[in-house]
């Protein structure tokens, strides 16, 4: 349990760190996980039409607690990866201190990139999604508040990770 706060500190000082970098100098190309998209830099030439960002780099985009859910030696879906996970969230999205991300701003303010990441870490181990999983997904029973999600939110949280494209259709 020390070792899991101690890496989540660390973690947590990762994201702050990776939350300074100026957003205009990172791109993210087309890729199969968008999670695991790696940053290039963004060389403008002089007097040079900027090329077009792909479609998907909205929903790619990051504040860096993607890259920190990813660093976490947990194994997606288990009890001592959701504790570091909600701690990285409210962390990052619980502006209000409630304890909860329960408001439609807050979650908002996550982005997709933040989603994929959950859903690589729990689809690798657990073979399914993680709107299936943390019940996000109406036909399941709700376990987002493993996360930090507040229940009330369940509705604002499912179209957030809609509108990332996430999938909701592999069953328990």
């Amino acid at each position: 349990m020390r070792r899991a706060r101690s890496l989540v500190g660390l973690t947590l000082a990762l994201v702050a760190v990776a939350c300074q970098r100026p957003s205009r100098e990172v791109a993210y190309p087309e890729v199969s996980e968008p999670s695991r998209a790696q940053p290039a830099v963004i060389v403008e030439l002089p007097g040079a039409e900027p090329e077009p960002e792909p479609a998907r780099a909205s929903v790619v985009a990051d504040d860096g607690v993607s890259l920190a859910i990813e660093a976490l030696p947990e194994e997606g879906g288990s009890d001592e990866w959701d504790e570091a996970v909600s701690e990285i969230l409210l962390a990052s999205y619980d502006n209000d201190g409630s304890g909860w991300i329960d408001s439609p701003g807050e979650i908002e303010a996550v982005p997709c990139a933040t989603f994929w990441s959950m859903h690589v870490a729990v689809e690798r181990v657990r073979g399914t999604e993680v709107a299936v999983l943390y019940g996000i997904d109406p036909d399941y029973i709700w376990v987002g508040s493993a996360l930090g999600f507040s229940e009330d939110m369940r509705k604002t949280l499912e179209m957030a990770m809609r509108a990332c494209d996430l999938p909701f259709d592999k069953p328990l």
